[in-house]
């Protein structure tokens, strides 16, 4: 119960027509809304929680690194176990850092011409980006492909980004073999 004093007002008669009955008509129907109020805060914080759970397991199911930025500070406010993994990071080391302080070991965020920052992008247009970077995992380089998404509000203004990082090292130096292979190939026909 709400009130700790529920029981005393509801033992009360609050049939009668002098004051004490008045009051205790009303007490009773204070309680009962507030009662009612309560309930109904119950029911959405509990649907909020399963919410949250919800986007949580969605957040740490997915097998690139992940993370969500925050605008315009570029600080991360949520992210999956793989991004925590990858870039080898303290649980409470995470939340409030900036995407290029972690990423990068940098101090400022991307700028053209040397990298194009995916999340400016992406604030700018509304739309999703796609770029590749040299990112600093666990003090090494590895070769990502970085994908961001907006989230919007309301009216439609970006206030978070999606910011995912695919690793491609692999990838890239296989195509650097592959590349070096048809070079060498090509010379010797000459």
């Amino acid at each position: 119960t709400l009130f700790p004093y529920t029981t005393l007002f509801r033992s009360m008669d609050d049939k009668t027509n002098d004051e004490v009955g008045i009051l205790a008509e009303s007490f009773n129907k204070m309680i009962e809304a507030s009662q009612e109020k309560t309930d109904s805060l119950k029911i959405s914080q509990s649907a909020l929680r399963r919410s949250d759970k919800l986007s949580k397991n969605i957040l740490h199911s997915m097998p690139d690194a992940m993370c969500i930025i925050d605008i315009p500070d570029f600080r991360i406010s949520r992210y999956n176990y793989v991004f925590k993994n990858k870039y080898g990071l303290e649980e409470g080391g995470i939340i409030g850092k900036t995407c290029y302080e972690i990423m990068y070991n940098r101090t400022e965020p991307c700028m053209p011409p040397n990298d194009i920052c995916p999340l400016m992008e992406t604030v700018k247009s509304g739309k999703d980006a796609i770029v590749e970077h040299t990112h600093f995992a666990r003090n090494k380089k590895i070769c990502v492909e970085v994908i961001t998404s907006p989230i919007k509000d309301d009216s439609g203004k970006v206030i978070k980004v999606i910011h995912m990082a695919r690793d491609i090292t692999d990838r890239k130096k296989s195509e650097e073999i592959l590349k070096s292979a048809k070079e060498a190939a090509e010379a010797a026909n000459l």
